[in-house]
Formats: C-alpha cells, structure tokens, sequence
C-alpha cells in the first residue's frame, strides 16, 4: 500500500480496497480515479468498450489505464457536463449503461464539495454483495477509533472521526452503530454542512 494512504487529512475522503478484475495491477488502474476536481471509485463491472464509444475526444484522451471503472467514471462526468447538472447527468448516463450488460454500478463520487453515493446491480441475488450503508455520526456520540472491514481485513483508524460530527458511506458495516441500507437504485447526496437527500435514479428512467 503507498505510504501515501497512511495519513490523509481532508473534509471528504474516499477510500478503495477491491478485487481486481482482469486489468493490470497498477497505479493508473487503481481507485479512486482522478479528473480535474473529481474522484471516483467504482464497486462492480460495466460494459467499458461500449462506454468509451459513447465518450467525446476530451474524455477518450483523458483514461489513463485499461478498466471499465475508469470509463465509466468519464461517462458520469461527460453526461453531467451536457445536462449541465450532476444528478441529472447521472441519470442520464445509468440509462445507457443500463442498455448493455453489467454488474454492479456503485459507486463513490466527489468533486470535493459534495459526495455522491450510487447503488445498484443487474442481479437481485447479488444485491447483498452490492451493499451500501450509511452512518450519520454526531460529535457528542463519539465511536469507535478503528474500524476492520471483515470483507478485505483492512483496518482503518481515525482519531478525528470519535468526536467529530460526520457522514460515513461504506459497502458494510463497520461498526455496531446505526448504519441504514442504501436502496437500490438511489442516489445518495451529502453537502458540505452534512446535509444529504436521498433520490431514486432506476425508476425515473
């Protein structure tokens, strides 16, 4: 793991521990993907040869590494670059990835003010596998300092995190606090003051 990963200090953080799925090993295939003022880390597989044919020269020339992940990355952002809104663009991008085969779609998005959180999957019976909580963590309720992922075994640690007031997304449960089941098919949207609205993307289309 880069040394890089050992500290980070930031209103947003986005972490990613994954199966790989066939692309090589590398920091140009690794999450979270960057452009511009955005990150991204991606759960799951699309159809990344139809996307990139779906993408404008400035974000073909933009991938760095070979994984559907980083494609569908590019397509969010263009899609929400031509509605000119990022929700709206979700949708509008989820639309055509829906059109080929897929996996799971989820997926952690940020441009550094705002955090976007997806869930979905082609398949009801990986619904568990493609799970998605959330944790509103008030200042005074304090909490644990470690948390173990049972799914990868890594353990994360923030001191910070046991007094301060925060919104905490993740694939599981991390912890024995109230964290609630992301729906399938939503979209979760955190602000910069912890507020966060909860909008259904699968059924509008």
């Amino acid at each position: 793991m880069p040394v890089l990963s050992k500290e980070v200090k930031s209103n947003i953080i986005i972490a990613h521990v994954r199966k790989g799925t066939g692309a090589e090993p590398s920091e140009r295939n690794s999450h979270p993907f960057k452009h511009k003022n955005w990150i991204f880390a991606h759960n799951g597989q699309a159809d990344g040869d139809y996307l990139k044919s779906l993408l404008n020269l400035e974000h073909k020339q933009a991938l760095q590494g070979e994984t559907d992940s980083e494609v569908y990355f590019h397509r969010l952002l263009q899609c929400a670059e031509e509605e000119q809104n990022i929700v709206k663009g979700i949708r509008k991008a989820i639309k055509k990835v829906l059109e080929r085969d897929y996996g799971g779609l989820n997926f952690l998005l940020s441009d550094g003010l705002s955090l976007y959180a997806f869930r979905y999957t082609s398949k009801w019976e990986r619904a568990r596998y493609y799970s998605l909580y959330r944790l509103i963590r008030k200042p005074l309720e304090g909490g644990p300092a470690g948390f173990l992922s049972k799914e990868t075994q890594a353990l994360i640690r923030s001191k910070s995190l046991k007094g301060e007031r925060a919104l905490l997304v993740c694939s599981e449960k991390l912890s024995d606090e109230e964290w609630i089941r992301i729906d399938l098919g939503k979209l979760l949207v955190v602000k910069s003051d912890l507020s966060f609205k909860e909008t259904r993307i699968i059924r509008d289309l």
